[in-house]
């Protein structure tokens, strides 16, 4: 399970990733995925935007 953000959780840590970061594994097509995953960009970009926030 790739997070973008240059690490993957491998099969056998998920359980432990699950519990321990309070993740819900969402199983979406690709098209369903493009849609939350745009609509996060979107939410977290505004709040970045809007407090100033830089890297």
């Amino acid at each position: 399970m790739s997070h973008g953000n240059g690490w993957t959780v491998r099969k056998s840590d998920a359980p432990t990733a699950i519990e321990t970061q309070h993740m819900t594994p969402l199983l979406q097509d690709g098209p369903a995925f493009k849609t939350f995953f745009d609509k996060q960009v979107a939410y977290w970009g505004k709040v970045v935007k809007d407090n100033n926030i830089r890297a």
